[in-house]
């Protein structure tokens, strides 16, 4: 198998970093990110599509930013809100407020596969953006150079199979050349049932649950074979 492939939230990193550090500090800090850049040319496109979405005048960005204030609460996955916290993060990362978290064992993992001649990409709910800034600025310095690919759900949800598809047609190789990494097993079906090879994180805080992928807690034993 020439490609392996990771989900990043329970996987590469904590559920805790993405739930308790990511999130609130976008929640905290889309409404004055708004009103300080809301003239940057990229942003206003992305005020304007959501003032037409939401019915409000296209200056009104305290209404614009209390409504996605509540998408975060509802953790809903929205293209527009998404782009906006990856602007938001990157400010973050950019001024040190936060680090993109990765467990201990991920880099060496990485490391290891590279040099046996693995090539890696990410899938992931998050923005490419928002993958890439986590390995520019994580806990193990820049990191970015070691993945080479990056995926989001523009190419469709992560529990549907036809995903996993058109991420092995962008790889130029059959679903089978692939391994993936994630802790849902839903996910890890989807991605099976076209024939990518599957494996489960069992990380801290991801229930034990019946299902028929292969388990492992971390990757210091993980073999790139």
């Amino acid at each position: 198998m020439q490609w392996r492939l990771f989900d990043i939230e329970g996987t590469i990193t904590s559920l805790a970093f993405v739930k308790d550090e990511l999130y609130p500090y976008a929640r905290r800090a889309i409404p004055a990110y708004l009103s300080e850049h809301a003239a940057d040319p990229e942003v206003r496109p992305i005020l304007d599509r959501l003032a037409g979405e939401l019915g409000v005048g296209d200056t009104d960005v305290a209404a614009i930013g209390a409504t996605l204030q509540r998408w975060i609460d509802e953790d809903r996955k929205h293209p527009e809100l998404k782009e906006l916290q990856g602007m938001v993060w990157a400010a973050g990362y950019r001024d040190g407020a936060h680090h993109g978290h990765l467990y201990a064992d991920v880099v060496p993992y990485w490391e290891r596969a590279r040099a046996a001649g693995l090539r890696l990409a990410i899938y992931s709910s998050g923005s490419v953006q928002a993958q890439q800034l986590l390995l520019e600025h994580s806990t193990a310095g820049d990191v970015s150079y070691l993945v080479e690919q990056h995926f989001d759900t523009r190419v469709g949800a992560k529990t549907e199979a036809a995903s996993y598809e058109r991420i092995a047609a962008a790889m130029a190789v059959a679903p089978t050349e692939i391994r993936f990494y994630s802790d849902v097993v839903a996910e890890l079906d989807a991605a099976n049932a076209v024939g990518v090879d599957t494996c489960r994180l069992l990380r801290p805080g991801v229930p034990r649950v019946a299902h028929r992928h292969r388990e492992i807690e971390d990757f210091a034993g993980e073999h790139p074979t």
